[in-house]
């Protein structure tokens, strides 16, 4: 299935493709949206040309599709909430949106506040409980961020905003207009966030489309990716019939997209987080923090506050990070007694 994928995403660079039709930069007729909320009330068809004014940032959405279904599932988590219960029922309508099992995402608990005595390897039950719920708000709330790498699709993917990062598009440019244009507007103005327009192509993502992040056993890579413990989820379709979560195709003036910056970003409320593995428990949490993705210095304090947070174990492995291109954190091997001693010496 996963060429099925790489075909529909592909089929964009192909500038003869007749599905997508070429456009003539001077007479192209194009749909404007004054809002992302609109966007999403009165969704285009596959193909359509539209422009939209929004903030644009590096950190693409790791939950896709409607901000409205997101908004569904996180109230719907809440409310199991007040019950004191963590429903397994949850994603029982196919077509709305659903929470990440534990063996989807992986994101069990957070171990830092583990119990002194090492050799008991024991975790507070109630600890436990409170730091799944903490990340489970986080991923719910379609909050979360991350930015990828250079792939073998020559795409890069990206996000498009409006104020909150539930409120998103995902945005696929392709790799040359993305390093020639693109990229220098975030360089140039020292941040991964801005307000741009954007004129490109709308596509559909397959249901599919989440195979792309899929670790092939042998290679141990993926195609987007490489990790099998955190993929995107894709939010329920935006109404009761088969059309599927929304993407939009940027692949340069050529094809008649384009993406013009028009000013600093100052307010994009997201998430960034990191996954781990406890070396003494070898279980996989996901810790998050909130924070406005458009101010650098607030992202890299509360990168800082994560580092603090995870540094608390003796030791860890990173699963995956939100930030593939910087990759802020790092393994922690757990110190020998020989190293303590060394370190108890230099102290005296």
């Amino acid at each position: 299935s996963s060429s099925s994928v790489t075909d529909s995403l592909q089929y964009m660079g192909n500038a003869s493709a007749q599905s997508v039709m070429t456009f003539d930069t001077n007479t192209m007729d194009y749909t404007k949206f004054e809002s992302i909320s609109k966007f999403y009330r009165t969704p285009p068809k596959q193909g359509d040309l539209i422009s939209i004014t929004c903030t644009m940032s590096n950190y693409g959405p790791l939950v896709i599709g409607s901000p409205f279904k997101k908004r569904k599932a996180h109230l719907r988590f809440r409310k199991g909430l007040s019950g004191d219960e963590l429903s397994d029922d949850s994603d029982s309508d196919s077509d709305s949106c659903t929470i990440p099992s534990d063996e989807e995402s992986k994101a069990g608990t957070s171990d830092e506040d583990e119990d002194d005595d090492e050799e008991s390897g024991e975790v507070d039950e109630d600890e436990e409980k409170e730091a799944k719920t903490d990340c489970m708000l986080a991923f719910t709330a379609g909050q979360m961020v991350w930015r990828m790498a250079d792939n073998s699709l020559n795409l890069n993917f990206l996000g498009l905003y409006q104020s909150i990062v539930r409120n998103s598009i995902p945005l696929f440019v392709d790799k040359d207009y993305y390093h020639q244009v693109v990229n220098k507007i975030f360089v140039e103005q020292s941040t991964n966030t801005v307000e741009a327009t954007v004129v490109g192509k709308v596509i559909f993502l397959p249901d599919d489309f989440t195979e792309l992040f899929k670790v092939d056993e042998e290679t141990k890579s993926s195609t987007l990716m490489n990790t099998k413990d955190v993929k995107p989820k894709i939010r329920g379709r935006h109404h009761q019939d088969t059309q599927p979560p929304l993407a939009i195709a940027v692949l340069g003036p050529d094809d008649g997209t384009s993406i013009t910056y028009h000013g600093k970003s100052y307010y994009l409320d997201g998430d960034i987080w990191v996954a781990i593995e406890d070396g003494k428990t070898k279980k996989t949490s996901i810790i998050s923090r909130f924070c406005n993705m458009a101010d650098e210095q607030d992202v890299k304090e509360l990168e800082g506050d994560l580092k603090k947070e995870i540094n608390k174990l003796d030791s860890y492995k990173v699963v995956f990070q939100y930030d593939q291109v910087n990759k802020p954190f790092h393994d922690k091997k757990k110190k020998t007694k020989k190293h303590k001693k060394k370190k108890s010496k230099e102290k005296m």
